[in-house]
């Protein structure tokens, strides 16, 4: 079967598979900025690079940062919460 057959959403709070439909290279990105940084500062630094590439008119630019921060969402939201189990 396709994967393009099938897509999973999960809404907030539900249990289950997610999808994220990133590219590696964004994904690599975020968790060396997030291990260079910390989760938080590089949100506050993604933000400030993504508001300066709209200033300077950089479109795409700004998007991939945007993408680079959704990807840091992603795992701080996909971390264990304490005395949630793990898999």
């Amino acid at each position: 079967m396709p994967r393009s057959d099938y897509l999973i959403i999960v809404y907030e709070g539900e249990k289950g598979a997610h999808i994220y439909p990133m590219p590696p290279r964004t994904w690599r990105r975020a968790s060396r900025i997030m291990d260079r940084y910390g989760a938080a500062l590089a949100l506050e630094l993604l933000d400030a690079r993504a508001n300066r590439a709209v200033d300077r008119g950089d479109i795409p630019s700004a998007v991939r940062w945007r993408d680079v921060m959704a990807a840091i969402h992603a795992v701080i939201k996909d971390e264990p919460e304490e005395g949630e189990p793990r898999h």
